[in-house]
């Protein structure tokens, strides 16, 4: 949601499944956090179950509950109970218009007593499923007294996936700074330097021309390769006295010798 919006204070994300209100600090850093999972009273579940009852489409609702004169308020919150609530209010001949809009009220109550807990701080945006309702949006924002911000072209719904997408990006940016995904890795063999002397001789030339790691001679011998390539090198190496190797490429140092 910072991503999209980075001047957002607070995140409403509805799914459907449960209902989260985030308190974010600078750069998009989460501060406080609060959720409902118990049940699926609040959440896009509640919604689909009484439309499915009611023979509305999500779609429809927004528009349904703008054509109500007034509402009939949905006390319940549980949604089997709720469901049934709506099936008297029908059965007592309540317009559906009206029970549409009193279902929109019962969820945004919801929504707005989590986000209480926390703190409203602007701006707001929202985020999930749910978000694309506008009948829901209209409902919250009117409950909490806030105009909620809108992403320009995004869909609220993949926010959470682009989200996941770009902590992956930074984790993997991390890894490869610390040369451990995929990064070039420059790891010490050890003193010698010259051909013929100790470390240069097969089977360490060997191994390394097998695996395509490079040896560099420069300033002590050097392996040059990615995380994986290491790791097979250190594993070729094993048999080697441990007196010819750097302390961190010993088979008792670590599971991995290459990588202290």
């Amino acid at each position: 949601a910072a991503h999209l919006y980075p001047g957002a204070g607070t995140v409403l994300d509805i799914g459907g499944q449960d209902s989260k209100a985030i308190r974010l600090g600078p750069h998009g850093r989460v501060l406080r956090f609060e959720m409902n999972d118990r049940c699926a009273a609040g959440t896009g579940r509640f919604l689909e179950v009484i439309l499915g009852r009611l023979g509305v489409g999500l779609e429809d609702a927004p528009e349904l509950a703008a054509r109500a004169t007034g509402e009939v308020p949905v006390s319940s919150t549980c949604t089997v109970f709720a469901e049934s609530e709506v099936i008297n209010l029908i059965n007592d001949g309540v317009q559906l218009p009206r029970i549409m809009k009193g279902l929109l009220q019962s969820l945004s109550v919801r929504v707005a007593s989590l986000t209480h807990r926390l703190g409203v701080v602007e701006d707001v945006v929202m985020t999930g499923g749910v978000a694309k309702n506008q009948g829901v949006q209209d409902a919250i924002e009117k409950k909490l007294k806030i105009q909620m911000k809108r992403f320009n072209g995004a869909d609220p719904q993949l926010a959470g996936a682009l989200g996941a997408a770009l902590l992956g990006q930074r984790r993997l940016e991390k890894l490869r700074e610390n040369g451990a995904a995929g990064g070039e890795v420059r790891k010490p063999l050890g003193r010698r330097q010259r051909r013929g002397e100790g470390l240069l001789d097969q089977p360490v030339v060997a191994a390394a021309d097998q695996l395509g790691v490079g040896l560099d001679p420069g300033d002590g011998l050097v392996a040059v390769g990615d995380r994986e390539q290491l790791l097979d090198l250190g594993q070729a190496l094993r048999p080697l006295p441990a007196g010819r190797l750097n302390a961190s490429w010993r088979p008792a140092r670590s599971r991995h010798p290459a990588i202290s």
